[in-house]
């Protein structure tokens, strides 16, 4: 971010994603950013769609194409098979508190969520889901995603879905179903 120098603004595809971007400052670019609490939500097309199929279970396990095939390289399904020391040299003390106590909830979904984007279907990759939720004993259901916010993110439509941080100001979590993430003014 800091060396780009040949751009209008730079285009930041993720979201919040267990903090990653909290704190990002802003150098001599406008950033933009959706606002979204991790990948699922983008991948959903809107907060909306997310906040209508976590809100009451944020813990879900989900998957898609392009996101489950990065977990079976790793042959880690969701990262239950982590440890949780492994959180805490990863992410330090309180953020593996955080990730665990999503991972690993008091009451634990039943279901397993499969975003379905055609332009990336795999049904490989579908099947291996479907298999690895099922040796976990989850339901798994399909539900339909939509490219929307990348649409709208590439084509230069930040609407009330983004974030633009001026150059000089930082990223900053707001936790929250709606707002997701705001600006730090420096």
């Amino acid at each position: 971010i800091n060396d780009t120098v040949d751009a209008d603004v730079i285009l930041l595809g993720f979201g919040l994603c267990g903090n990653t971007v909290n704190g990002i400052k802003a150098g001599n670019i406008p950033l933009v950013i959706p606002k979204a609490h991790d990948c699922c939500t983008i991948y959903l097309g809107s907060r909306k769609r997310y906040k209508e199929l976590f809100e009451n279970n944020k813990s879900m396990p989900w998957g898609t194409t392009g996101y489950s095939e990065i977990e079976y390289e790793h042959d880690d399904f969701l990262g239950f098979s982590r440890e949780y020391e492994d959180f805490i040299e990863k992410y330090g003390e309180d953020n593996a508190k955080y990730i665990w106590s999503i991972l690993h909830p008091e009451s634990r979904s039943d279901k397993a969520l499969f975003i379905n984007i055609p332009e990336t279907f795999s049904q490989e990759v579908f099947d291996k889901f479907k298999s690895k939720a099922n040796e976990e004993n989850m339901e798994v259901e399909t539900v339909q995603g939509d490219m929307l916010l990348i649409q709208k993110l590439l084509k230069g439509n930040w609407d009330d879905d983004f974030l633009i941080i001026e150059p000089g100001n930082e990223i900053c979590a707001v936790y929250d179903s709606d707002e997701v993430v705001n600006c730090i003014l420096k």
